[in-house]
């Protein structure tokens, strides 16, 4: 009898080991992200999917491919590109990714404020900064899908050439940009990825960003890297009313200056906060590529790249 009962017992912990260590498991079964793309005329999505798993250093690794589903608004091409193939593994509430023939820290959810890890970006030489360094300034957790979920949010921990999302949650990476660090000012439209979307897998169902009308919807919302990210620019691209919406933890006040490709100021104007939204008429301006450049009276500021049809 009493082996009877300590073989339910292990047997018990044994499920609960398993089972508690597979509800988060990185890219399960159906494992599917998207993110919008926008690369000066080009516009789009990009879809990351677990294919499959393979053997690299002795590490079993989850296989994702990386596919770029794009509109050329100069060339009126539609196109699917192939990205290439990514190899993640994870370990003790780590996510490890391969760059330079070694394996780095993607994610790290054991992490506490203060701790920091190295990232790997970019692969082409002389391109940008080869490795950089990300700081956690705080944890916590959030409830997806009735899953409770470890988050951390983050910043670059030095002047290295790299962006990363500021939020990372377990499962799912970065809900506030792409999967993998990507260049910035450094690499001038090298860069592959975007806010992010959504995210999916057999289990888990449909988590949305709200930021795109679809997961594989072609044009996109510009979501701003503004801070706590509450700064939403759409449509891009943008026929003749570009919508702007912000919260309160950004001034009221908004200046708005457009510039085209040469640098020279076509449009200028100052907006205030109605509600939720405001919005600007940008149907005098001729089709063609720009760049808006969002500053409130606090002195911040965001720069981005808009096409004009």
């Amino acid at each position: 009898m009493k082996h009877k009962i300590l073989l339910t017992l292990l047997f018990a912990v044994l499920v609960q080991f398993c089972f508690g260590q597979n509800q988060n498991e990185w890219a399960p079964e159906g494992a599917t992200w998207h993110y919008s793309y926008n690369n000066l005329s080009i516009t789009g999505y990009i879809e990351i999917k677990y294919i499959g798993d393979s053997l690299i250093d002795g590490k079993v690794c989850k296989v994702l491919e990386k596919k770029l589903y794009s509109y050329d608004y100069v060339t009126t091409i539609s196109d699917t590109i192939n990205l290439g193939l990514e190899f993640t593994y994870s370990d003790s509430n780590k996510v490890y990714y391969y760059r330079f023939d070694q394996f780095f820290v993607l994610y790290n959810f054991n992490a506490q404020p203060g701790d920091w890890w190295e990232i790997a970006g970019w692969s082409i030489p002389g391109s940008c900064d080869s490795i950089g360094k990300i700081e956690v300034d705080s944890i916590g957790t959030i409830v997806i899908n009735s899953d409770t979920l470890k988050y951390l949010k983050i910043s670059r921990k030095d002047s290295s050439d790299w962006q990363f999302g500021s939020i990372i949650v377990e499962k799912i990476g970065c809900i506030d940009h792409y999967m993998f660090p990507e260049p910035f000012m450094c690499a001038l439209d090298m860069d592959e990825g975007g806010p992010f979307r959504c995210y999916f897998d057999n289990n888990f169902g449909l988590y949305q960003s709200g930021i795109a009308s679809a997961c594989d919807y072609i044009t996109s919302i510009d979501y701003l890297d503004y801070p706590d990210n509450n700064l939403i620019i759409y449509p891009n691209p943008v026929n003749n009313i570009l919508n702007i919406n912000w919260d309160d933890k950004i001034n009221r006040q908004l200046n708005i200056k457009i510039f085209n490709l040469t640098g020279q100021l076509v449009l200028e104007t100052n907006i205030e906060k109605d509600n939720k939204s405001q919005y600007i008429d940008l149907s005098t301006l001729p089709s063609n590529i720009y760049m808006i450049k969002l500053t409130d009276i606090d002195g911040n500021y965001w720069i981005k790249k808009i096409i004009v049809n």
